[in-house]
């Protein structure tokens, strides 16, 4: 009973901070973005809860990202964690070892790496449907449209702002989605090293659920930092100047927004991990891969010139 009690207090501690500073933040950027359009109609062809009013469908799409990026984490770590290991297992399996290593959890709950891909990559997926015409007007209601005047170069430029904003449930999501099954491989400890260890070949371990992280975060990365950069760019010189402080008001705080809103999923599944790390255990068994293994960096001497030069 005292171990479970302790236990529950040490879990509360380690995510106080965190929870209490990204809600404060939250509360504070919601604000900030949905009062200054208290008075403007709706802008969402879907109109939650029937209410046509901009202020409220803004903090009804900040809500909806955190709950669209919970449910893509936790379904996809049970269901493309198994898919993950699966084709890794295909594509390198044939010269390479599969083991797990016990890794224990650590001490510190630091969720700012896991956090920042994934917003990165749910804002790479809108800015690529952002200023699709169609997709625009599946999004964007045509009363708001009018309300602008019609179409123009200035009115899409808002239009994209809007369609960019409103992706984000949806990308926000699929992202998170495309990085749990690789956080619950990683969790797990399950590695693949390559099988010929002698003295003439290099020795490779590496991490299933670092792979993966590697090969996603490589599309979402710098270039996503750009691309967000020409679409600002592209904003202000197509934006009607008027509009320009409630537009960029509006899209700049939208990074850290989605790491804030994406660190509710990141802590429900740490605290899940046990029960993620058990399930893809058990997929790993019936792959084959079951054997316990040691992977150790150990340091042994410092080299001499005198061994450098004879090498």
């Amino acid at each position: 009973m005292t171990k479970n009690y302790d236990s529950t207090l040490m879990l509360r501690g380690r995510y106080r901070k965190h929870s209490l500073l990204s809600l404060i933040l939250i509360i504070i950027i919601t604000l900030s973005l949905s009062l200054p359009f208290i008075n403007y109609i709706g802008f969402l062809r879907f109109r939650p809860f029937g209410i046509n009013n901009s202020a409220f469908q803004i903090a009804f799409i900040i809500i909806m990202i955190g709950v669209s990026s919970i449910i893509g984490g936790i379904l996809t770590s049970y269901l493309l964690s198994p898919m993950y290991l699966f084709f890794h297992k295909i594509i390198f399996g044939y010269n390479k070892e599969f083991g797990i290593v016990d890794k224990p959890v650590p001490e510190k709950f630091r969720p700012l790496s896991m956090v920042l891909f994934p917003a990165l990559m749910a804002m790479n997926f809108s800015l690529l449907f952002s200023t699709n015409s169609t997709v625009i007007q599946v999004v964007v209601h045509w009363d708001y449209i009018n309300s602008l005047g019609g179409y123009s170069n200035e009115v899409f430029a808002i239009l994209s702002v809007i369609t960019f904003i409103s992706l984000l449930i949806l990308t926000s999501g699929a992202a998170v989605g495309l990085f749990a099954p690789a956080w619950t491989l990683q969790d797990a400890g399950i590695v693949y090293a390559n099988k010929d260890r002698d003295s003439t070949h290099n020795i490779e371990v590496r991490s299933v659920g670092s792979w993966y992280q590697w090969v996603l975060k490589g599309y979402s990365g710098i270039s996503v930092i750009l691309a967000f950069i020409v679409f600002l760019t592209a904003i202000y010189f197509n934006a009607p100047q008027g509009s320009l402080i409630d537009v960029y008001r509006t899209v700049l705080p939208m990074p850290l927004l989605l790491m804030l809103m994406t660190l509710p999923t990141v802590i429900i599944l740490d605290k899940i991990r046990s029960h993620r790390i058990r399930f893809i255990l058990r997929v790993a068994r019936k792959l084959g891969i079951q054997d316990r293994v040691s992977v150790k960096y150990e340091k042994i001497k410092k080299t001499t010139d005198i061994e450098e030069s004879n090498i």
